[in-house]
């Protein structure tokens, strides 16, 4: 046999055992968790899946989940097409489409679905069709992904951004999940994590925990912020938001705009190709809406880009401000039925206003 041949033949026994190696470690892994069907689900909440592309909820979900926001055990209906919400409805002639897209203030954690801000549009604009597409934990350019992605299933004729003050940065979820790591590289592990039990189980437990997590995610503002000093003192108003710089407070930093400007751009220019309208509602922090001290600088940034843009904007501050003596929030962002109530109310006025529904 010649030298060559004898390599070759090494290299196929070699690259056999290693096949052979990772089938027992994956049987292994299935009979050790017990996993029959695997399938990705973030730990903390298991009808959110991890895909490539980002957290999607998981399609066809109907279970009663309890919300540790508010201690209440509401009713989630997720539809086929992975949005929280009735199943979509054949077009009707006359009766436009508004696809929502947002994180989890969109979504409501701890609201029941009738208590959304989408579920209360859907009564007070009985003439449209309202789409929910949601998903807890996404930023601005994970959002325009999945309306990008889901477009040619749901067809909207209007698109509504929500647009949360951590919303530039990456989705909390693949933060939580990949740290610091490129989107390239955490496609392809979730890829991997997708058809191995052993990849999913290891990665958390040795890869993730050890070489991965960073601590990146601070929440060192909490106590302060529960303190409530930023209520009339200034400085104390500050100190929260530079603390928060990667929550909220990424809306003061500079450095946070020109991603914005970026994924707006992308969402004018796919509508504007799409034939469908668009427009953005801004969600402010808590602080901004009981603080006496508080600014809005942060919308002033958003109106500005969304303008040069042709983007209609909808700042929910001033009417969230004018009622801030009621239970608005559960927490810094997310909102009551209250606070959803009154969100709603204003995104309806604001889209009769701009011709984006009846």
């Amino acid at each position: 046999m010649s030298v060559k041949r004898r390599l070759g033949f090494r290299l196929a026994v070699s690259v056999l055992a290693l096949l052979i190696a990772l089938a027992a470690v994956e049987i292994g892994a299935r009979l050790i968790f017990r996993v029959q069907h695997h399938r990705l689900a973030v730990a903390a909440f298991p009808w959110i899946e991890l895909r490539p592309a980002g957290p999607r909820l998981a399609p066809a979900t109907h279970r009663d989940i309890f919300a540790r926001i508010n201690g209440r055990t509401i009713r989630l209906d997720v539809n086929a097409l992975g949005f929280r919400g009735p199943e979509l409805l054949p077009r009707a002639p006359g009766r436009p489409r508004i696809a929502i897209l947002g994180d989890s203030i969109v979504f409501g954690p701890g609201l029941e679905e009738k208590e959304t801000i989408p579920g209360r549009l859907r009564r007070l604009l009985p003439g449209a069709e309202i789409v929910n597409e949601a998903v807890p934990g996404l930023g601005t350019r994970e959002e325009v992904d999945l309306l990008v992605e889901t477009y040619p299933r749901v067809l909207p004729d209007a698109v509504v951004l929500g647009f949360y003050l951590n919303d530039s940065r990456r989705s909390i979820v693949l933060e939580e999940e990949y740290g610091d790591l490129p989107d390239f590289i955490t496609s392809a592990v979730t890829r991997l994590r997708e058809s191995s039990v052993a990849m999913n189980e290891l990665w958390p437990r040795l890869i993730a925990a050890g070489l991965i997590r960073t601590g990146k995610l601070s929440t060192d503002w909490a106590l302060p912020f529960n303190r409530r000093g930023w209520i009339e003192d200034r400085a104390d108003y500050r100190r929260v938001i530079e603390l928060a710089a990667d929550d909220f407070g990424a809306a003061w930093r500079e450095d946070s705009w020109p991603p914005v400007e970026r994924e707006f751009k992308r969402l004018a220019d796919f509508c504007a190709a799409h034939g469908m309208k668009a427009a953005v509602v801004v969600f402010p922090v808590y602080l901004q809406v009981k603080s006496e001290a508080a600014d809005s600088y942060p919308q002033e940034r958003v109106r500005a880009i969304a303008e040069k843009l042709g983007l209609p904007v909808l700042d929910l501050l001033p009417a969230l401000r004018a009622r801030r003596d009621g239970k608005l929030f559960y927490d810094q962002c997310h909102l009551t039925a209250l606070g959803a109530d009154i969100a709603a109310l204003e995104l309806a006025r604001f889209l009769r206003e701009n011709r984006l529904a009846p």
